[in-house]
This record gives structure tokens, sequence and C-alpha cells, in this order.
């Protein structure tokens, strides 16, 4: 999970910001593709544990072709690539 630059997003009827992208790899063809679940997600302040996190947004990115192969399987690269594609700066 990576902190994010603030960006409002309506949920549940409400503006809500989202400070945190979480990421996990649905599937990788170790050759050519993979495809990553995102989350965008807010602090829950009414929650009982410290780092509890309410889900915004959710959704499924494509990494495949030259994205792929100049990626190295790296965390802080897939986050990099992930936060550009989904137009977000991560902090």
């Amino acid at each position: 999970m990576k902190q994010i630059q603030p960006i409002q997003i309506w949920a549940n009827g409400h503006p809500t910001e989202a400070t945190k992208l979480n990421l996990k790899i649905v599937s990788d063809n170790l050759n050519n593709s993979a495809v990553i679940y995102y989350e965008l997600l807010s602090k829950n302040n009414n929650a009982i544990y410290e780092n509890e996190y309410n889900k915004l947004s959710e959704g499924n990115l494509t990494i495949e072709g030259e994205e792929y192969l100049n990626w190295n399987g790296g965390n802080n690269e897939i986050y990099t690539l992930c936060a550009t594609k989904l137009n977000l700066t991560l902090i």
C-alpha cells in the first residue's frame, strides 16, 4: 500500500478523499501480460484498529507489451506504473 496525493471521490453520496493506493496481482503469465487489481482507500476515522481503511474505488489494470517487458517485477515500479495509469501522484 502506498500513500497518494489526496483526490476527491464521490462515495456513498458524499465527496471523500482517497489517500492510499493498494495493489494486488490477479494474474501474471510471466511472459508478456499481468492483471493488477487496485483499490483507492480512505482512512476509516471510526475504526477500532489504527490501520483500517474504506474502499472508495476499485478495478483492474492490464500491464502488457512494452510496459510489461520494462517492468522488472519490483513493487515500487508497479506502483509507479499503476499510479501513472490512474493519473495519481505517489507521495
